[in-house]
Protein backbone atom coordinates (compact mmCIF):
# COMPACT_ATOMS: atom_id res chain seq x y z
CA UNK A 1 0.00 0.00 0.00
CA UNK A 2 1.00 3.65 -0.32
CA UNK A 3 1.75 3.91 3.38
CA UNK A 4 4.15 0.97 3.28
CA UNK A 5 6.71 2.87 1.21
CA UNK A 6 6.53 6.55 2.26
CA UNK A 7 8.38 9.11 0.20
CA UNK A 8 10.58 10.05 3.15
CA UNK A 9 12.13 6.59 3.48
CA UNK A 10 15.80 6.81 4.45
CA UNK A 11 18.78 4.56 3.89
CA UNK A 12 19.71 2.31 6.80
CA UNK A 13 21.68 4.29 9.43
CA UNK A 14 24.64 1.92 8.97
CA UNK A 15 25.12 3.07 5.38
CA UNK A 16 28.49 4.89 5.42
CA UNK A 17 28.55 8.59 4.58
CA UNK A 18 31.57 10.60 3.51
CA UNK A 19 32.12 14.18 4.68
CA UNK A 20 34.36 15.88 2.14
CA UNK A 21 36.31 18.83 3.52
CA UNK A 22 37.95 21.51 1.38
CA UNK A 23 39.90 24.03 3.45
CA UNK A 24 43.34 25.56 2.96
CA UNK A 25 43.98 25.70 6.71
CA UNK A 26 45.33 22.33 7.99
CA UNK A 27 44.09 22.92 11.53
CA UNK A 28 40.57 23.71 10.32
CA UNK A 29 40.59 20.63 8.09
CA UNK A 30 41.62 18.46 11.03
CA UNK A 31 38.90 19.98 13.20
CA UNK A 32 36.14 19.26 10.69
CA UNK A 33 37.47 15.77 10.02
CA UNK A 34 37.39 15.17 13.78
CA UNK A 35 33.75 16.30 13.96
CA UNK A 36 32.82 13.99 11.09
CA UNK A 37 34.53 11.08 12.84
CA UNK A 38 32.68 11.82 16.10
CA UNK A 39 29.42 11.68 14.13
CA UNK A 40 30.38 8.24 12.82
CA UNK A 41 31.11 9.27 9.24
CA UNK A 42 34.06 8.76 6.94
CA UNK A 43 35.92 11.86 5.79
CA UNK A 44 38.27 13.04 3.05
CA UNK A 45 40.12 16.34 3.33
CA UNK A 46 41.63 18.56 0.63
CA UNK A 47 43.30 21.95 0.59
CA UNK A 48 41.48 23.12 -2.55
CA UNK A 49 38.96 22.11 -5.20
CA UNK A 50 41.65 21.07 -7.67
CA UNK A 51 42.83 18.39 -5.26
CA UNK A 52 39.27 17.25 -4.74
CA UNK A 53 38.52 16.98 -8.46
CA UNK A 54 41.80 15.13 -9.06
CA UNK A 55 40.78 12.50 -6.50
CA UNK A 56 37.74 11.54 -8.58
CA UNK A 57 35.53 10.69 -5.59
CA UNK A 58 32.00 9.42 -6.24
CA UNK A 59 30.40 8.32 -2.93
CA UNK A 60 26.61 8.16 -3.13
CA UNK A 61 26.04 9.53 0.37
CA UNK A 62 27.67 12.44 2.15
CA UNK A 63 28.13 16.19 2.20
CA UNK A 64 30.74 18.81 1.34
CA UNK A 65 32.09 21.33 3.84
CA UNK A 66 34.27 23.99 2.26
CA UNK A 67 35.84 27.26 3.34
CA UNK A 68 34.69 29.90 0.87
CA UNK A 69 36.31 32.74 2.80
CA UNK A 70 39.84 32.19 1.49
CA UNK A 71 38.92 32.19 -2.20
CA UNK A 72 35.64 34.07 -2.32
CA UNK A 73 36.09 35.22 -5.92
CA UNK A 74 36.58 31.71 -7.27
CA UNK A 75 34.24 29.91 -4.87
CA UNK A 76 31.03 30.21 -6.95
CA UNK A 77 32.71 28.82 -10.07
CA UNK A 78 34.27 25.96 -8.13
CA UNK A 79 30.93 25.22 -6.54
CA UNK A 80 29.08 25.22 -9.87
CA UNK A 81 31.57 22.69 -11.25
CA UNK A 82 31.17 20.57 -8.12
CA UNK A 83 27.37 20.59 -8.41
CA UNK A 84 27.53 19.71 -12.11
CA UNK A 85 29.30 16.49 -11.10
CA UNK A 86 27.61 15.88 -7.74
CA UNK A 87 24.13 17.35 -8.05
CA UNK A 88 22.56 15.72 -5.01
CA UNK A 89 25.26 16.22 -2.37
CA UNK A 90 24.49 18.94 0.22
CA UNK A 91 27.06 21.73 0.42
CA UNK A 92 27.94 23.64 3.60
CA UNK A 93 29.87 26.83 2.86
CA UNK A 94 31.91 28.59 5.55
CA UNK A 95 31.94 32.33 4.87
CA UNK A 96 33.29 35.60 6.23
CA UNK A 97 31.05 37.42 8.71
CA UNK A 98 28.48 39.84 7.28
CA UNK A 99 29.29 38.92 3.67
CA UNK A 100 25.70 38.92 2.40
CA UNK A 101 26.61 39.21 -1.28
CA UNK A 102 29.05 36.30 -0.99
CA UNK A 103 26.41 34.14 0.67
CA UNK A 104 23.90 34.92 -2.07
CA UNK A 105 26.40 34.02 -4.81
CA UNK A 106 27.19 30.72 -3.11
CA UNK A 107 23.54 29.80 -2.63
CA UNK A 108 22.83 30.63 -6.27
CA UNK A 109 25.78 28.41 -7.25
CA UNK A 110 24.46 25.41 -5.36
CA UNK A 111 25.36 25.73 -1.69
CA UNK A 112 22.78 24.21 0.63
CA UNK A 113 23.68 26.35 3.64
CA UNK A 114 26.20 29.00 4.68
CA UNK A 115 27.74 29.46 8.12
CA UNK A 116 29.70 32.46 9.33
CA UNK A 117 33.22 31.87 10.57
CA UNK A 118 34.26 31.07 13.21
CA UNK A 119 31.78 28.21 13.55
CA UNK A 120 31.34 26.49 16.89
CA UNK A 121 31.85 22.74 16.86
CA UNK A 122 28.33 22.02 18.10
CA UNK A 123 26.73 24.19 15.43
CA UNK A 124 28.79 22.69 12.62
CA UNK A 125 28.14 19.15 13.87
CA UNK A 126 24.38 19.78 13.83
CA UNK A 127 24.48 21.18 10.29
CA UNK A 128 26.57 18.25 9.04
CA UNK A 129 24.17 15.77 10.66
CA UNK A 130 21.17 17.44 9.02
CA UNK A 131 22.94 17.49 5.66
CA UNK A 132 23.64 13.75 5.85
CA UNK A 133 20.01 13.06 6.79
CA UNK A 134 18.84 15.17 3.83
CA UNK A 135 21.19 13.25 1.54
CA UNK A 136 19.76 9.93 2.79
CA UNK A 137 16.25 11.13 1.97
CA UNK A 138 17.29 12.26 -1.50
CA UNK A 139 18.95 8.91 -2.10
CA UNK A 140 15.81 7.09 -0.94
CA UNK A 141 13.67 9.18 -3.28
CA UNK A 142 15.94 8.41 -6.24
CA UNK A 143 15.88 4.69 -5.47
CA UNK A 144 12.12 4.75 -5.03
CA UNK A 145 11.72 6.56 -8.35
CA UNK A 146 13.93 4.03 -10.15
CA UNK A 147 11.79 1.17 -8.89
CA UNK A 148 8.51 2.86 -9.80
CA UNK A 149 9.81 3.88 -13.21
CA UNK A 150 10.85 0.32 -13.98
CA UNK A 151 7.35 -0.92 -13.14
CA UNK A 152 5.41 1.84 -14.91
CA UNK A 153 7.58 1.42 -18.02
CA UNK A 154 6.25 -2.13 -18.40
CA UNK A 155 2.73 -0.87 -19.09
CA UNK A 156 1.43 -0.75 -22.63
CA UNK A 157 -0.11 2.48 -23.89
CA UNK A 158 -3.63 1.20 -23.28
CA UNK A 159 -2.78 -0.18 -19.86
CA UNK A 160 -1.37 3.24 -19.02
CA UNK A 161 -4.60 4.86 -20.17
CA UNK A 162 -6.66 2.41 -18.15
CA UNK A 163 -4.57 3.11 -15.05
CA UNK A 164 -4.95 6.86 -15.48
CA UNK A 165 -8.71 6.53 -15.71
CA UNK A 166 -8.85 4.19 -12.73
CA UNK A 167 -6.85 6.76 -10.77
CA UNK A 168 -9.40 9.38 -11.84
CA UNK A 169 -12.15 7.25 -10.28
CA UNK A 170 -13.79 6.03 -13.50
CA UNK A 171 -15.70 2.74 -13.54
CA UNK A 172 -14.80 -0.07 -15.94
CA UNK A 173 -17.87 0.65 -18.09
CA UNK A 174 -16.90 4.31 -18.48
CA UNK A 175 -13.29 3.40 -19.27
CA UNK A 176 -14.42 0.86 -21.86
CA UNK A 177 -16.60 3.45 -23.57
CA UNK A 178 -13.89 6.11 -23.69
CA UNK A 179 -11.32 3.65 -25.10
CA UNK A 180 -13.83 1.94 -27.39
CA UNK A 181 -13.10 -1.53 -26.03
CA UNK A 182 -15.15 -4.10 -24.14
CA UNK A 183 -15.54 -4.11 -20.38
CA UNK A 184 -13.84 -7.52 -20.34
CA UNK A 185 -10.82 -5.99 -22.09
CA UNK A 186 -10.66 -3.26 -19.45
CA UNK A 187 -10.86 -5.90 -16.72
CA UNK A 188 -7.96 -7.80 -18.31
CA UNK A 189 -5.92 -4.62 -18.64
CA UNK A 190 -6.68 -3.79 -15.03
CA UNK A 191 -5.39 -7.16 -13.85
CA UNK A 192 -2.19 -6.76 -15.88
CA UNK A 193 -1.65 -3.29 -14.44
CA UNK A 194 -1.86 -4.66 -10.91
CA UNK A 195 0.58 -7.44 -11.78
CA UNK A 196 3.09 -5.24 -13.60
CA UNK A 197 3.15 -2.72 -10.77
CA UNK A 198 3.94 -5.52 -8.32
CA UNK A 199 0.75 -4.88 -6.39
CA UNK A 200 -1.86 -7.02 -4.69
CA UNK A 201 -4.85 -4.75 -5.30
CA UNK A 202 -5.97 -2.05 -7.69
CA UNK A 203 -5.80 0.45 -4.84
CA UNK A 204 -2.16 -0.38 -4.22
CA UNK A 205 -1.37 -0.01 -7.92
CA UNK A 206 -3.06 3.39 -8.01
CA UNK A 207 -1.10 4.49 -4.93
CA UNK A 208 2.19 3.48 -6.56
CA UNK A 209 1.25 5.36 -9.70
CA UNK A 210 0.44 8.41 -7.60
CA UNK A 211 3.92 8.24 -6.05
CA UNK A 212 5.44 7.94 -9.51
CA UNK A 213 3.55 11.02 -10.70
CA UNK A 214 4.55 13.03 -7.63
CA UNK A 215 8.25 12.23 -8.07
CA UNK A 216 8.08 12.98 -11.80
CA UNK A 217 6.40 16.31 -11.12
CA UNK A 218 9.07 17.13 -8.54
CA UNK A 219 11.83 16.88 -11.10
CA UNK A 220 13.04 13.29 -11.28
CA UNK A 221 13.67 12.07 -14.83
CA UNK A 222 14.36 8.87 -16.74
CA UNK A 223 18.00 8.52 -15.67
CA UNK A 224 17.06 9.36 -12.05
CA UNK A 225 20.17 11.46 -11.54
CA UNK A 226 18.55 14.85 -11.16
CA UNK A 227 18.39 16.51 -7.81
CA UNK A 228 14.65 16.81 -7.58
CA UNK A 229 13.05 19.38 -5.32
CA UNK A 230 15.24 18.73 -2.30
CA UNK A 231 18.38 18.33 -3.92
CA UNK A 232 28.10 12.62 -4.95
CA UNK A 233 30.96 13.76 -3.35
Amino acid sequence: MYSETPLNNTLPPATPATVCVIDADPSDRDRIVGLATQLGHQSRAFSNFDEYFAAGLTPSLGCLVFDASQSSAEAPQHLKLFKSRNATIPVIALVNPSSVSEVLRLLESGATSALEKPVANDSLSQVIARAIDDCRRRHALRERYRGLLAQVSQLSDREHQVLQQIAAGHLNKVIAGSLEVSVRTVESDRARVVEKLGSQTTGEAVAKYAQYQVLTDLGFDADSTTEGPIGSC
